[in-house]
């Protein structure tokens, strides 16, 4: 018998098991941000490495039960988690060849996107991660001293690794990968694996004290520190070990797992019209129902041990199943007091509002968090095959997950929206708890009879509810909502008969449809300046070097732009303006969201072939050229950040035809440059000039000319001496000139017509410019662009 005095402190199993936790998280959002550049991150790619790793999880939890259950070793899991650091710590060196010869010309660009994410994802990270998800089935086996601790002892050790995601999820998104880079962020990773490979060595004594026969009370007290609990707890009397089926059982942890995960997707877009899907927004989610499982863990485990019935797990998932069906109905009313708050810019009512609906969500998670350990309780049979059962079940929670991120995401709030999605895996809790029910029912017991139909009939009455509109608006006339796998998308009528397109939470306008004008009075006018600034062409316009079809060849001796890229046209106002003011343009455009295409076509008179794709994988693909590339794209309030890098700036010039030009349109506000000096800067690095111009208070147009030599005065004379900045170009004769009620006009009532604007726009955007000179120490690479922390600071800025 092992002397319990060699036994190793179990506070070491500990920490393990929250730095594994802390590396697999990790691993995937620096993952995501290095394919990102590559790939895009489009949902489809989010899709595509967190379906992989949540397979690759359940492949490791299977594969560490079973090693567990023959080998429970201290230096196994040791070389396992060392293997793992080694195979983190190669990552950096090796991802840009298997970019490299990943990155092929495709005509399926949606197909293209999800098979070379997949690809990569799995030649670069699913081994480590298979690796990483070995260990909290191999600790639990190893932590587990009698059936009657398995509860408990799986909820603790389960909530310590739910912890360390926490902090490997918010600490990589939010402070590593925009501080230090994404290449030191992983062999940060790397370094804590190996860490942890150390204290799982010096645990090795450990694993002969997991072999112990059932009742070996000398090793009691090292494992109930684990657990944090003075006294053990017996099972009551009557309670046979192994008292439901695995089949059941896997069952049942199948259905939480689709239910978490689709709660937790849900909640993000159930809050994204009022608050949006910042990354602050997102991190608050995340560390809710990542704290709230853990906590459900917690008190799971302990529950389990104290009352191991069938019974008291149909309660639980009864009460998860209504908690989840009832939480859109209590959120919405709680939400919508944010919305005075957002136009009063009352910080505290937004804030509040929003802490609020995480309160909320609080109870329906840790509910679903109790699920797992307390199945596992009733499911183990004996010790000896603990580590195996605690595999297998988590594999199935996790393959669960998978299935609700990706039928929640791709599928289910697209086709009948967030509320509908949370009842329809609500009533899926309810019909797992009812099978129980009736399946069991004389080991049940007649307390919990009615919890379980009574589920069931809440979540039908549910359905039945109306829905009516998500987001209701006071001063304007809401002309259509829908939910893409995006975003939430809202098309409003104002008071003057103007359709603007609102994304998400709607601080910003995307795109705005004027039946009397193409002119819009805002930012997208100014886009109108830009091909001014490329050198005048003369000649027959053949657009066949841009890689798509188009009119044939016209004559045009005045026009400086022959093709134009726009990478982020949304609903298509910029497309508008230029059919009519620069007709013989050939514009190709690229927008994420086939939906916003969709409303474009419908309420904002967008015609013309729209390529649903992300911008910078659409350019890596394109063989085309353009004379111009203009860059518009926000996943509000961001700008990707895979947009703003010297690889982008690189790959956009490349697509350029001689002395072409790059603008971007960057928003800031007006006390705060840091993000419009980082992409101006980025852009000098590339390009022989750059210049900036702030347009709007909160948008400025960067533009760059890939002219050698060309000088800032030449550039406002090309301006100024544009026809339609002089007033000479045949649209004005071809076009009716269309007038603005006095102040319609935000810079000067005094003009009002169009000809007027379009001379004013020209001749302040030539006088606006300011020459933007080399900062090699604000240049941004894909390796590290701290666009998001940027835009944060911006924003918190303001509302102080």
């Amino acid at each position: 018998m092992l002397d319990p005095a060699a036994a190793p402190t179990p506070r070491r199993l500990r920490v393990v098991v929250l730095a594994s936790g802390t590396a697999t998280m990790a691993l995937q959002m620096a993952a995501v941000r290095l394919l990102a550049p590559a790939m895009g991150a489009s949902s489809i790619v989010w899709a595509t490495i967190i379906g992989l790793s949540l397979l690759a999880m359940a492949l490791g939890y299977t594969i560490g039960g079973r090693l567990a259950d023959n080998r429970a070793d201290g230096r196994t899991l040791a070389a396992t988690l060392a293997a793992a650091a080694a195979l983190v710590a190669a990552i950096p060196l090796v991802a840009q060849p298997v970019l490299d010869h990943l990155l092929v010309t495709s005509s399926s660009p949606a197909w293209t996107d999800l098979a070379d994410a997949a690809i990569a994802y799995s030649l670069l990270a699913l081994a480590p991660a298979i690796l990483l998800g070995i260990t909290p089935p191999y600790t639990i086996r190893m932590a587990i001293p009698h059936v009657d601790h398995a509860g408990r002892t799986a909820g603790s050790l389960y909530a310590l690794s739910t912890v360390g995601s926490i902090v490997g999820t918010l600490l990589t998104a939010l402070v590593l990968v925009q501080w230090i880079g994404t290449r030191d962020t992983i062999w940060g990773i790397a370094a804590l694996l190996a860490i942890a490979a150390a204290l799982a060595w010096s645990t090795r004594a450990l694993a002969p004290a997991a072999r112990v026969e059932p009742g070996a009370s000398e090793l009691l007290g090292a494992v109930e520190e684990i657990g944090d609990d003075d006294q053990p707890h017996t099972a009551p009397p009557g309670v046979p070990h192994g008292a439901i089926p695995f089949l059941l059982a896997g069952a049942i942890v199948l259905v939480e797992g689709m239910a978490m995960m689709a709660t937790e997707m849900s909640i993000a877009r159930l809050v994204a019209p009022f608050f949006g899907a910042s990354h602050a927004v997102w991190a608050v989610i995340i560390a809710t129902v990542m704290g709230s499982i853990a906590l459900g863990s917690r008190i799971g485990g302990r529950c389990a041990d104290r009352w191991p019935t069938l019974g008291a797990l149909v309660v639980l998932l009864s009460l998860a199943a209504t908690a989840v069906a009832v939480l859109p109905f209590l959120a919405s009313p709680v939400m919508r007091l944010s919305t005075g708050g957002i136009e009063d810019v009352a910080v505290g009512t937004v804030v509040g509002t929003f802490l609020g609906t995480m309160a909320l969500l609080v109870v329906p998670v840790t509910l679903l968090g109790m699920v797992p350990p307390w199945v596992l309780r009733l499911a183990v049979p004996d010790v000896s095959r603990s580590g195996r059962t605690a595999g297998r079940l988590y594999a199935l929670s996790t393959t669960g997950a998978l299935v609700g991120t990706f039928t929640s995401v791709l599928w289910l709030i697209p086709a009948i929206g967030t509320r509908h999605t949370m009842l329809v895996f609500a009533g899926a809790l309810a019909l797992a708890a009812t099978v129980v029910w009736v399946r069991r029912l004389p080991k049940v017991g007649r307390r919990s009879t009615l919890l379980a139909p009574a589920s069931l009939v809440v979540v039908a009455l549910l359905l039945l509810a109306p829905t009516g509109l998500v987001k209701p608006l006071d001063d304007a006339r809401v002309l259509d909502e829908r939910e893409s796998r995006y975003q939430f998308i809202q098309t409003v009528q104002d008071r003057d008969g103007r359709h603007l397109l609102q994304l998400n939470e709607g601080w910003a306008v995307h795109s705005i449809w004027d039946p009397d004008t193409v002119l819009t009075g805002g930012i997208w006018d100014h886009f109108l300046v830009v091909p001014a600034l490329r050198r005048v062409a003369e000649g027959p316009i053949d657009c066949s070097h841009t890689g798509v079809s188009c009119s044939a060849p016209i004559t045009e001796s005045v026009n400086n732009t022959r093709s134009m890229l726009v990478i982020g046209s949304a609903a298509g106002t910029t497309k508008r303006a230029f059919d009519v003011l620069r007709p013989s343009t050939v514009m190709t455009s690229v927008e994420l969201d086939p939906e916003v295409t969709a409303v474009g076509r419908k309420y904002f008179d967008l015609t013309g072939t729209v390529n649903a794709s992300d911008g910078r994988p659409f350019l890596r693909r394109s063989r085309g050229q353009w004379d111009v590339i203009h860059v518009d794209a926000y996943r509000q309030p961001y700008i990707p950040f895979y947009l703003t890098t010297r690889e982008f700036f690189e790959l956009a010039k490349s697509h350029l035809t001689d002395g072409g030009v790059l603008s971007i349109n960057v928003g800031s506000t007006p006390d705060d440059q840091r993000i419009n000096e980082a992409v101006a800067a980025t852009m000098r690095s590339v390009f022989p000039f750059v210049a900036r111009y702030r347009a709007e208070d909160y948008n400025e147009v960067i533009v760059a000319v890939d002219e050698p030599g060309v000088t800032i005065g030449e550039l406002r004379e090309r301006i100024r001496s544009s026809d339609l900045a002089t007033g000479d170009s045949p649209v004005y004769l071809d076009h009716d000139v269309q007038t603005f009620a006095p102040g319609d006009l935000p810079h000067d009532p005094e003009m009002s017509d169009e000809r007027h604007r379009m001379q004013w726009l020209f001749e302040d955007f030539a006088d606006g410019m300011v020459e933007v000179d080399p900062d090699p120490g604000k240049v941004m690479t894909d390796d590290r662009a701290p666009v998001e922390w940027m835009t944060d600071r911006m924003i918190f800025g303001a509302a102080e």
